[in-house]
C-alpha cells in the first residue's frame, strides 16, 4: 500500500474522530447494537491459558470484550459486507476451550454473527480445530482446497497463508463472507524470534484493510477463570486517543490508555498502514528528528503525544541498526554524559562464569556509538548476552518520567561478533546463563569506554588510586564477595578505601545468610541507585534498586557501622525472605528479621536498642493489653514485627534458623499456602524448636491460631 502523506495531524485526527471504531465517549457508539449481539446471554468468557492483545481501528471495527488493564481480548470489524472477529488467544479456537456455558454461548453468537441469516452456511478451517461446535451451529466444513467457496473462515493466525490464499481471504470478506481468526501475539514472537508484529506477522497484513491487529500486550482477566464481558469497556478507542494527543488536560489514568493503544498500534499494524498508523509515523519521525538535534536534556512528556514520542523513539532506537541509533540528549541528565576526553578502547576481556547473571566487562557503552564484540569462533554462543545499562527499571507507568523510560538493553549473540548501540549509553555486562556457569569466556570489546571497577581480592588500592585520576565513565562499580554496589563516578572516585566499603557489604549479605542457614541466591546482590525507580522508595529483585539520594549513605563507613542502613537490609532481607513462612500481612515484616540480625551482628545495635524496636514496643504492649487486634497488626509492619522481635528476645536467633532450615528441607512438596495454615504452621515449628508452646503470644496480639494446634502443642509449657 501506498502511504497517504497528511499535511497536519489535525487531518488525522478529524479522520479518525469521524470514522474511528468503538465510539469517542462524547458520541453515540454506531457499533453498540452489534457488541450487544455478540455477547448477548454472556457474563464471563474464560481464558485459555495467558491471552494476548488485539486491536481494533479504522472506520469498520469495535472492541468487544477487553482485560481489566484495557487491552482487548476479543475486538470485531464490519466492513462494507464482510465480518471479521478476532481472538487473542489462539485456543480459542480449539473446541476443548468451550466447555463452559458462556463461552459457549459466546461463540454461538460469533458464528450466527458471522454467517449473516446464511441458513447452510460453509466454513473453511485454516490451523484450527472447531470441528464440534461448527457441527452444532449447523455449518457444514470445507477442505482448504476450497476457500473460494466459505461464507465463514475460521483461521488460527499463526498459520502462515500463501500469496493466493491471503488474496483470496481478503477478498471473501470485501465480498460478504466472515472471518473468525486468533492468534497469541506475545507467544508467537517467543516462538518465532521474531522483534516486530509489524514487520514480521504476515497474518496482520492480511487483517490491516479490516481495522484489526494482534499486539504483543497481554490481556489481564478480571478474575481467575476469564473475561467479565457485560463491563463497561477499560480501552481507549482509536477516536478518543487521537482525541487525546495534543490535548494538555487529559485525565492521567485515559492518557495512558490512549498511549498504550497508540503505541500497540504503531507496533503492530503495519507501517504503511495507509489510514492512520503511516500518517502517525510521519508525524512522529519528524519530531523525533527536531528531538534528537535538539539540546533537551529532559524527557517529552507534556502532552500525550510527547509520551508517545518517547515510546516510539524507544521503539526505534532499538529496532535501528547499531550504526543508525544516534544519542538521545536527555542522556546527559541521566544515566550521564561521557567525559569527552574519555578513549574508546580495544581490549581484551576475561569472563570468569563462577555464577550465573551479570559479570562486569568494567567498561562502558558511550551514548550512540557502536560497540563491537567478539567471542572466539569455537566458544557456544548460547546462553550469553550482552547487557548495556544497570538501570533495569521501566517506568512507563509512572504520570512523570524524571528520566527516560527504559534506558537499559540487551542483546543475545546471533553470530559471534555482535555490534550494538545504545542511545543512552551505559555499564557493560556479559550476562550469563546457568547452563554456562563454569566456563571461562574470552571476549574483544572495541568501541567502549573504560568503567572504574574495583574487584575485592584482586584490585589493589593503588590500581585504585591510578583510576581516581583517569577520564573515565560516568557510572562504575565496586565488586565484593557476595555484594556489588554500582555507583556515579562523582561519588567514586571520592573513595579512598574501597575494600572496607565491600567488606561491610559482604557481612551484611553473610549476616542473612548466617540467619537463613544456607546460601540465599546463587549470584551476587547488585544494589543500583536510579533517578527513578518504578516502584516503592526502594525495592527488592536483581538488581535491588533505590534513588539517588541514598548514594552518599552507601560508602559512608562510620555512619554504617554506627547506624546501618534500614532500607538497603530491608530490601536484601526481601531477596532472602521465602514465601513458606511469609503470608500477606507480614511480606513488609519477616524480611526485617534479616533487617535485625544484621544490625546486631554487623552493626553492633542490639534488637531491644535499635530505635525502630524502642519506638514500637509500647504500641505492643498497649496492643496486647486491650486484648489484641488482628486487623491494627497486619497494618501495621513494625507492630507486628514486634511479636517476632519478643520470640527472638526470648530465645534468641538460633530457633529462627533452625526453623527456616526445616522449611527448606521440607521442600515445596509439603508446603502450605493459605494464610492460616501458614500462621499455625510457623507457631507449631517455632514452638517445637524452643521447647516452650508459642502461640499464648500470637493470641495475645490478636490472631487466631487453630485450636487443634495447641491441642497438639499441650506436651510443652506455654508461653508466659
Amino acid at each position: 500500500m501506498i502511504a497517504v502523506k497528511l499535511a497536519s495531524l489535525a487531518v488525522v485526527v478529524a479522520f479518525a474522530s469521524s470514522a474511528t471504531s468503538d465510539a469517542a465517549p462524547t458520541r453515540p457508539d454506531r457499533f453498540a447494537p452489534d457488541r450487544a449481539t455478540l455477547i448477548d446471554g454472556v457474563d464471563r468468557l474464560v481464558a485459555p491459558g495467558s491471552p494476548g492483545g488485539v486491536r481494533a481501528f479504522g472506520g469498520h471495527a469495535f472492541t468487544v470484550v477487553d482485560g481489566s488493564n484495557g487491552v482487548p481480548v476479543v475486538v470485531a470489524s464490519k466492513p462494507d459486507r464482510g465480518r471479521v472477529v478476532a481472538f487473542g488467544h489462539n485456543a480459542f479456537l480449539s473446541d476443548a476451550t468451550y466447555a463452559s456455558p458462556g463461552s459457549q454461548r459466546m461463540l454461538s453468537n460469533v458464528l450466527t454473527w458471522l454467517r449473516m441469516d446464511r441458513a447452510n452456511a460453509r466454513c473453511v478451517q485454516i490451523g484450527s480445530h472447531l470441528d464440534a461446535r461448527l457441527e452444532a451451529a449447523g455449518i457444514q466444513t470445507l477442505p482448504r482446497s476450497e476457500l473460494a467457496m466459505a461464507d465463514v473462515v475460521v483461521w488460527d493466525t499463526h498459520t502462515t497463508l500463501s500469496a493466493d490464499e491471503a488474496t483470496l481471504l481478503v477478498a471473501r470478506v470485501n465480498a460478504g463472507s466472515g472471518l473468525l481468526c486468533a492468534a497469541t501475539g506475545w507467544g508467537w514472537m517467543q516462538i518465532s524470534g521474531a522483534e516486530s508484529l509489524s514487520r514480521d506477522f504476515a497474518s496482520n497484513r492480511v487483517l490491516a484493510p479490516f481495522g484489526v491487529a494482534v499486539t504483543d500486550e497481554f490481556a489481564d482477566p478480571d478474575g481467575p477463570d476469564g473475561f467479565d464481558v457485560g463491563r463497561a469497556l477499560n480501552t481507549a478507542s482509536t477516536t478518543e486517543a487521537f482525541t487525546a494527543l495534543g490535548a494538555k488536560n487529559v485525565a492521567p489514568d485515559r492518557r495512558a490508555r490512549c498511549a498504550n493503544t497508540l503505541d500497540a498500534l504503531l507496533r503492530c499494524v503495519p507501517a504503511d498502514e495507509r489510514t492512520l498508523i503511516a500518517p502517525l509515523r510521519e508525524r512522529l519521525d519528524t519530531k523525533l528528528a527536531r528531538f534528537l538535534a535538539s539540546a533537551a536534556n529532559v524527557v517529552p512528556q507534556r502532552t500525550l503525544e510527547d509520551r508517545l514520542l518517547v515510546r516510539y523513539a524507544t521503539e526505534r532506537f532499538e529496532s535501528a541498526a547499531p550504526a543508525s541509533v544516534g544519542v538521545a540528549p536527555s542522556h546527559a541528565a541521566f544515566p550521564g554524559a561521557v567525559d569527552a576526553k574519555a578513549p574508546r578502547v580495544a581490549t581484551d576481556v576475561r569472563v570468569q562464569a563462577t555464577t550465573p547473571a551479570w559479570h562486569a566487562l568494567g567498561l562502558y557503552a558511550p551514548p550512540g556509538e557502536v560497540v563491537r564484540v567478539t567471542l572466539p569462533a569455537d566458544v557456544p554462543r548460547e546462553g550469553l548476552t550482552l547487557r548495556i545499562g544497570c538501570h533495569t527499571d521501566e517506568n512507563w507507568h509512572h504520570e512523570r518520567w524524571d528520566r527516560w523510560p527504559r534506558v537499559a538493553m540487551a542483546r543475545g549473540f546471533e553470530t559471534a561478533t555482535l555490534e550494538v548501540a545504545s542511545p543512552h549509553g551505559g555499564l557493560l555486562y556479559l550476562d550469563v546463563d546457568r547452563s554456562r556457569v563454569g566456563s571461562t569466556i574470552d571476549l574483544h570489546v572495541e568501541g567502549a569506554i573504560a568503567a572504574a571497577r574495583f574487584v575485592r581480592g584482586t584490585t589493589t588500592r593503588e590500581q585504585w588510586a591510578a583510576l581516581t585520576k583517569l577520564p573515565t565513565a560516568p557510572w562504575g562499580e565496586l565488586e565484593g564477595d557476595h555484594i556489588v554496589l554500582a555507583l556515579p563516578w562523582s561519588t567514586l572516585k571520592d573513595v579512598a578505601d574501597p575494600d572496607a566499603v565491600v567488606r561491610f557489604w559482604d557481612e551484611v549479605w553473610s549476616a542473612h545468610v548466617e540467619l537463613l542457614g544456607e546460601p540465599i541466591s546463587p549470584h551476587k546482590e547488585r544494589l543500583v541507585p536510579d533517578a527513578q525507580i518504578s516502584a516503592g522508595y526502594m525495592h527488592s529483585g536483581y538488581p535491588i534498586m533505590t534513588f539517588m539520594d541514598v548514594v552518599p549513605l552507601v560508602v559512608d563507613l562510620a555512619k554504617l557501622k554506627a547506624e546501618g542502613s534500614w532500607g538497603h537490609f530491608h530490601e536484601l532481607g526481601h531477596n532472602a525472605q521465602r514465601d513458606a513462612w511469609t503470608w500477606g500481612a507480614t511480606v513488609e515484616v519477616t524480611c526485617n528479621l534479616f533487617t535485625l540480625h544484621a544490625m546486631e551482628k554487623v552493626c553492633g545495635i542490639p534488637v531491644a536498642k535499635h530505635p525502630n524496636v524502642v519506638e514500637t514496643m509500647p504500641r505492643a504492649k498497649a496492643l496486647k493489653d486491650k486484648g489484641g487486634d488482628a486487623r491494627a497488626w497486619s497494618d501495621d509492619p513494625f507492630l507486628a514485627l514486634m511479636t517476632y522481635v519478643e520470640l527472638q528476645q526470648r530465645f534468641g536467633w538460633e530457633p529462627f534458623t533452625r526453623v527456616f532450615q526445616e522449611y527448606e528441607r521440607q521442600g515445596r512438596r509439603d508446603r502450605l499456602h493459605g494464610e492460616q495454615e501458614k500462621i499455625d504452621q510457623f507457631v507449631e515449628r517455632f514452638s517445637r524448636a524452643v521447647g516452650v508452646d508459642v502461640s499464648p503470644l500470637w493470641i495475645a496480639y490478636g490472631l487466631t491460631v487453630d485450636p487443634a494446634v495447641s491441642k497438639r502443642l499441650a506436651d510443652l509449657p506455654p508461653w508466659k
